[in-house]
Parts: C-alpha cells; sequence; structure tokens
C-alpha cells in the first residue's frame, strides 16, 4: 500500500520517467506500471514524479504530499491514473506539451487533489482529458492561505487541439478559492467539447471566502466551447459569511 512504501524525496525530484529519450516521440520504454508509493517532503519543494513522452502508462495508488509540484506530465499519450491522492503542494497536477504530442487521452479516476495552494490541476491539453471521481477541495488559497487570486484556483486546463473533449465525471468541489472551480480556456478557432456529468460544485469555506467562478470559460483562440452539463448540483455555502458577487 502507500504507507507500505514511504519515500522522503529531501527537496529533489523523487521519480523521472522518460519513455523517449529523445524527446520527441514516446519511443521503446512505454507501457509501464507504476504505483504503491507514498512521497512525501516538508516544505513545498523540488517534484515527486515527473513523467515524460510516454504511452501506456499505469499509475496506480499513490499518494504525494508537499511538494512544489506533485505530479508533472509532459507528452504523455493514452494513459491511466489510478487512486492518486495529492495535497498541500504547491501545484497537484502539471499537464505540459512535448516536442511532438500534447497530452492527449489520458484518464484520472478516484482522484483526489485537495489542499494544494496554487492549484489543484493546471496546464496544457490536447484530444480526450477525463476526470472521473475526481475530489478538489480547498485549492488555490495560495501560499500560507494569504488568499485566492485571478492566478490560483482548483482546475485551468488550456486546450489546444480543435475539437478535444474535456469530461468530468462524478466529481466533487469544495471550499476552494481562487478564479474558479473549473477553467477551460479554447486556444483553438474550433469548437472544443465539455462533458460535466454528475457533478457537485460547493462554493464557500470556513474562512468565509469562495472561488470568482464555478465554471469559468474563455477562448483566447476564438472558438466556441460547447458545454453539456448533466445532473451537475450547484451550492452556495452562506454559513461562514460566504456571499456570492452576484455578477
Amino acid at each position: 500500500s502507500q504507507h507500505d512504501t514511504t519515500f522522503n524525496t529531501n527537496n529533489n525530484t523523487f521519480l523521472t520517467y522518460t519513455g523517449d529519450t529523445q524527446g520527441d516521440g514516446q519511443g521503446l520504454f512505454s507501457s509501464m506500471r507504476i504505483g504503491d508509493f507514498c512521497i512525501y517532503e516538508t516544505n513545498n519543494a523540488g517534484v515527486a514524479m515527473r513523467l515524460k513522452s510516454a504511452v501506456g502508462l499505469n499509475v496506480q495508488n499513490v499518494q504525494i504530499r508537499r511538494h512544489d509540484y506533485g505530479l508533472f506530465l509532459s507528452g504523455v499519450l493514452t494513459s491511466k491514473f489510478d487512486n492518486l491522492y495529492i495535497d498541500y503542494c504547491n501545484t497537484g497536477l502539471y499537464l505540459e506539451s512535448a516536442t511532438n504530442s500534447q497530452i492527449n487521452n489520458v484518464t484520472f479516476n478516484s482522484f483526489k487533489c485537495n489542499s494544494n495552494n496554487q492549484h489543484g490541476i493546471i496546464g496544457t491539453v490536447g484530444i480526450r482529458a477525463t476526470f472521473n471521481n475526481i475530489s478538489c477541495e480547498s485549492c488555490g488559497w495560495n501560499t500560507n492561505d494569504t488568499g485566492g487570486t485571478a492566478s490560483t484556483g482548483a482546475v485551468y486546463l488550456n486546450v489546444v487541439v480543435p475539437f478535444s473533449v474535456i469530461e468530468f465525471n462524478q466529481g466533487y468541489f469544495e471550499a476552494n478559492e481562487g478564479l474558479a472551480d473549473i477553467t477551460i480556456n479554447n486556444n483553438t478557432s474550433s469548437p472544443v467539447i465539455v462533458n460535466i456529468n454528475g457533478t457537485c460544485f460547493t462554493r464557500g469555506n470556513v474562512r468565509g471566502k469562495g472561488s470568482t467562478n464555478v465554471l469559468n470559460f474563455l477562448s483566447t483562440g476564438g472558438g466556441p466551447i460547447l458545454l453539456n452539463l448533466r445532473g451537475a448540483s450547484f451550492i452556495t455555502n452562506t454559513g461562514t459569511g460566504f456571499v456570492a458577487n452576484p455578477a
């Protein structure tokens, strides 16, 4: 289990895995299973796991705590991430494009991404990113809980491939601060599809603060975002004094 095998990174990157050492594809060193351990730090330094230019990864049962970046993915394709718990990092999950590929066709199942200072999830994706049973709670409060800003939030995804599909199923968002629970930016001139199914959003936290928006959609590329919203619930918690901006 995660706590039977535990690593202290001492401000360093614990694991760097590269599917293609040339950095221009996915290469031979792919289709690997990584999991069943805990990685922790004490002062929000280093990167817990950096996975690059790989296809067919299967990452399971990993807990990450108090790093600068928890899980850092670069140019990963057709991979699955199950039962991850990333908390108290500056950035929980970071996604970036590599030389010859965006983050394409990745699925996150039972992903808890809570109490991360800047963002729970942020980065750039291409075709198909799916988040099933994701929990983002108390993210975007900023370092030392100084308060959310337009540069923090729970999820921020920049979509760079036309007709991409971004999907959230059976998710849970609560007590986040910053710009929004979910921000999607369409950086293309073509449509991008966003499906949100059976997801609960609760705005407002114990500090009497909350995210500026629940859902925030941008289009720096000019293309539309087509939102399919099914069975979602939106709750405002005013019990601690939070008052949502009526605008």
